[in-house]
């Protein structure tokens, strides 16, 4: 089991099922917050390693999720993960400008999409620090 934590903020079921069973088969432990504000209270929590943030969510959008994280010293070392139906250049640059690591267009690559996540989380020098990222198995 992968000892590495995912925050998965998502306000669509059914693509919050595919990206929990996709992450759980690949070892990954994830968290789950459906909004802006139970993503803040999963992350002041702790323990997150990686988040991974839609951007089209009901109220304050995953891009505001992602400059607060950024802009907190405790956080910003956190990498986040951009999943979205938006494929346009602008929706990356806001993307870009907000503070996201990674940009994953929907419908995800089921074969792909853990160890993308988990090249990242490797590439992440604090992380490396705490071998987040070490398989136990």
């Amino acid at each position: 089991m992968l000892s590495v934590h995912v925050l998965v903020v998502e306000d669509n079921s059914s693509n919050m099922e595919l990206i929990v069973e996709v992450l759980e088969l690949a070892g990954f432990h994830v968290v789950q917050a459906f909004t802006v504000e139970e993503a803040m209270q999963k992350l002041i929590e702790g323990g997150i390693d990686v988040v991974i943030v839609d951007i089209s969510l009901k109220g304050v959008d995953g891009l505001f999720l992602t400059k607060q994280i950024k802009s907190k010293p405790e956080w910003r070392s956190l990498p986040v993960v951009v999943v979205t139906a938006h494929t346009t250049d602008v929706s990356r640059q806001h993307a870009w400008q907000a503070g996201c690591d990674r940009y994953i267009t929907k419908p995800i690559d089921i074969h792909t999409f853990a160890g993308e996540i988990l090249a990242l989380c490797k590439a992440n020098p604090l992380k490396k620090q705490q071998s987040c990222c070490d398989n136990n198995e």
